[in-house]
């Protein structure tokens, strides 16, 4: 193993045939790549393809069991190999040229235990612009996808928020780590290619067309997580309940009905720090 060991993961959920093309732009810049599946109904031939990869090593979770409980699942089985970086992906995304190298040079800026995670910059276009000014700087809070996670660090401050099952799981860890002393650096020059949603643009801003599913756990965790750390970052506090507008979905967004329904139930089961719902209820 390199004096600089790192592994990744990739969680699947029902991936279409893209998945291969984007695992192959990052698996040869690591040691392992754990694709840990959360798959209802996976495409056989699909998963077959991702299984005979070099250097992946499949792990099935026998169904939906959330982001945070696959990403816990892959670096507990990173740290108890010794390593000490995790890639963390999501199916639909690909990088540029080796990701892990130009990631790991913030180690000539920063000191290793001082990090939690490193982040490199998102796009949904092709072209890669590299921003002006400084290689990096520290963010509030990043997407877990095309990051570095410090599994040192990662133990320190303990595992993702499982109970959280999808929405707010990125967030939320980010915030524990910078609770905890730990920095969230962005290396600017890194860059991966993914979606955020079925983002639009409209006279009223951006809408993500979430589905009514994903309306629930955005409202629920969201409120979650501002209510838990509400005293750690008042102006994170402030920002997200000003922002939180519904007013787009009545304009732009189709299913309304559905939508303001399960925002409802969203916030009712926050209130009432209900965490068990069930997919299928939604």
């Amino acid at each position: 193993m390199s004096e600089i060991s790192v592994s990744g993961t990739i969680v699947l959920y029902n991936p279409d045939s893209s998945v291969l093309d984007n695992i192959a732009t990052y698996i040869d810049y690591i040691d392992k790549l754990y694709a840990v599946d959360n798959s209802d109904d996976p495409d056989l031939k699909i998963l077959s393809m991702i299984k005979k990869m070099t250097k992946v090593i499949y792990v099935p979770l026998s169904g939906n069991l959330g982001i945070g409980k696959a990403l816990n699942t892959a670096a507990a089985i990173a740290s108890d190999l010794g390593y000490q970086w995790l890639l963390t992906m999501d199916q639909d995304t690909k990088v540029s040229d080796n990701i892990v190298a130009t990631i790991l040079r913030c180690l000539n800026h920063y000191k290793k235990d001082e990090i939690g995670i490193i982040s490199s910059r998102y796009t949904h276009k092709n072209l890669y612009v590299e921003k002006q000014g400084h290689q990096y700087n520290e963010l509030f809070a990043t997407i877990t996808s095309g990051n570095l996670l410090n599994l040192k660090n990662y133990q320190t401050v303990g595992p993702f928020l499982e109970k959280l099952f999808i929405d707010q799981v990125d967030h939320e860890y980010c915030m524990r780590l910078r609770k905890n002393g730990y920095k969230v650096i962005q290396a600017n020059n890194a860059f991966i290619h993914h979606k955020m949603g079925n983002k639009k643009k409209h006279i009223l801003g951006n809408c993500t067309h979430y589905n009514s599913v994903r309306r629930y756990f955005i409202t629920r965790n969201r409120f979650y997580v501002v209510w838990l750390y509400k005293n750690d970052f008042p102006e994170f506090y402030r920002y997200e309940l000003i922002t939180f507008l519904l007013v787009k979905i009545f304009f732009y967004e189709k299913d309304k009905l559905k939508k303001y329904r399960n925002i409802i139930l969203g916030f009712l089961d926050f209130k009432n720090n209900n965490f068990d719902r069930k997919l299928w209820e939604l």
